[in-house]
């Protein structure tokens, strides 16, 4: 049993115990940056896959996608890697086989704890924790995260006494136009007409919120069954367009326990490709995501960023202002 799960069943928090930290996202509000910038330090430890002396760090686990409804692909996606990196063994390089054998056993350790429906999350916690030497902070990245329910949060909750979770929020309209030209980066429909292809693909994000609740782009729903399962002060909200900062590293840091470290707030990480939102799109996008503005003005107060509060005005001022 490791030492997380041995604290929670006696009901101590012993000595020495890391904190566990849940990054739940959102998907596009600087988690990656979050991850490279924490991932780097000597007092966080997140899993790897190791091949020989190499290390490749793992942001996004997705353990807990198995209790959101249809969130399967990655399983998919996590046997097709291990597909193609079995295929390698028939190469004959014999010199390359230690390696791939060890890539290959971190990969299927991986799958086998994706599709665990034993309800038993105790090999979730020793792999998350192998290889760590003693650092204070065990760290699980996942975006997909913030569409658990309140029972999920719970679930994460329950698995150690030091568990945190930090949600980092964004602007609701930046992040779906960021989310959709992230998502055609490589497509094939977006390389005759890159404008037009994001632009499908955002109006599509808007279609599938409006029709399902459980979207990525409900900031109130994620916050209300994250806070209906986990005390405020075990949360961390972040504002992406305030997180390049010493203010609020150093507020991350605090609540993580560590020091804050010296981050490189200039260092762009995962970035979407460069578009300009057309203005009737935008208006018609912020009438559609009132409700979540709404939420946050009325949630965060002053806490929110300016940003959000002049892209907010399209609504007062008019079209393409």
């Amino acid at each position: 049993m490791s030492d997380l799960s041995r604290d929670n069943a006696t009901g101590r928090d012993g000595d020495g115990m890391p904190t566990l930290v849940f990054g739940i996202g959102t998907q596009k509000a600087g988690t990656t940056w979050l991850f490279d910038w924490l991932s780097g330090r000597s007092d966080v430890h997140v899993p790897c896959f190791h091949s020989g002396d190499r290390r490749t760090q793992l942001k996004e686990v997705h353990y807990f996608d198995k209790y959101i409804p249809g969130q399967t692909h990655r399983q998919m996606q996590a046997r097709r890697a291990i597909a193609r990196q079995a295929a390698r063994l028939a190469d004959g390089n014999d010199a390359l086989l230690p390696d791939l054998i060890e890539r290959l056993q971190g990969r299927l350790e991986h799958l086998r704890l994706l599709i665990d429906d034993s309800g038993d999350d105790r090999a979730y916690l020793d792999w998350m924790q192998a290889g760590r030497a003693g650092e204070p902070v065990v760290m699980d990245i996942t975006p997909s995260y913030s569409m658990l329910d309140r029972a999920g949060f719970a679930r994460m909750a329950a698995l150690s006494p030091k568990s945190k979770f930090i949600l980092l929020l964004r602007d609701p309209v930046e992040r779906l136009w960021s989310v959709a030209r992230y998502a055609l980066r490589d497509a094939a429909e977006a390389r005759t007409d890159f404008a037009a292809a994001v632009v499908a693909q955002f109006k599509r994000e808007l279609t599938e919120l409006a029709e399902n609740p459980v979207h990525r782009s409900n900031y109130r729903r994620t916050i209300t069954e994250l806070e209906a399962a986990v005390p405020v002060d075990n949360i961390f909200y972040g504002f992406y367009e305030d997180l390049f900062t010493a203010d609020t590293t150093e507020a991350i840091a605090g609540f993580l326990g560590i020091a804050p470290g010296s981050p490189d707030f200039g260092k762009e990480v995962n970035a979407s490709k460069s578009l300009a939102m057309p203005a009737a799109l935008r208006r018609e996008a912020t009438e559609r995501l009132q409700a979540q503005y709404d939420f946050a003005f009325d949630r965060f107060g002053r806490k929110v960023p300016q940003k959000w509060r002049d892209a907010y005005q399209v609504l007062s001022v008019g079209e393409g202002v």
